[in-house]
């Protein structure tokens, strides 16, 4: 009677885990998923602006600008192919605490990538430069004059410390900030955090039934 129940109680803990992986599973998957559509929008961006920089080879107003954006766009190409293949390194049939460092790796990762992205920000008439000429066909150099680009090349320098606090702050030990909290959620932090969640409840489940 006694060795029946200890298997019964083993095939329900094992269930238990089975299925408790396949939900963690599941809930890596969008992140997958988003990460390929970021990917392909990076490439095809970057396809367009190494077009766009081709043919104004002879205007480095918009050549150079359009080099500073190219640079960050192939950037997001690395960072996108580099969040596949740690998303493709997990292997849930591997123990929980290996399945836990790796899920880790890849939220670690995305936070250099977010900071990455706020580098960007400095540069933001980069954007407007190339925004207005290419989609509106409007050169912005004939209509701005020297106050103009004084503010806006002051202001760009004025967010770049500001830029620099705020990559500091983002990582998983100030969550407790709303902002970073809120940055971390919508940059594909959350799939990863309940994955991780459900890997703590089969630790848990395991620590009770020892």
């Amino acid at each position: 009677m006694d060795q029946k129940l200890d298997q019964q109680i083993s095939l329900n803990r094992e269930l238990f885990q089975q299925l408790k992986l396949k939900e963690s599973k599941n809930r890596l998957l969008p992140l997958a998923f988003y990460r390929g559509i970021e990917l392909i929008l990076f490439l095809v961006f970057s396809n367009l602006l190494g077009g766009y920089i081709f043919n104004h080879l002879d205007q480095p107003q918009f050549y150079i600008p359009a080099a500073i954006i190219l640079l960050f766009a192939i950037s997001g190409i690395i960072g996108a192919i580099g969040q596949l293949y740690y998303i493709s390194q997990v292997n849930f049939a591997e123990p929980v605490t290996v399945i836990q460092k790796k899920l880790m790796a890849i939220a670690t990762h995305r936070i250099n990538l977010l900071k990455l992205t706020l580098a960007a920000i400095p540069f933001y008439l980069c954007y407007g430069i190339i925004g207005f000429e290419w989609l509106l066909g409007i050169d912005i150099f004939q209509y701005g004059n020297q106050t103009w680009w004084v503010i806006q090349l002051a202001f760009g320098a004025l967010l770049i410390p500001i830029v620099i606090w705020a990559m500091r702050k983002i990582n998983y030990q100030n969550t407790h900030l709303r902002w970073v909290q809120h940055l971390l959620e919508n940059d594909g932090a959350k799939p990863v955090r309940e994955a991780m969640a459900v890997l703590e409840e089969i630790k848990k489940f395991e620590q009770e039934d020892q």
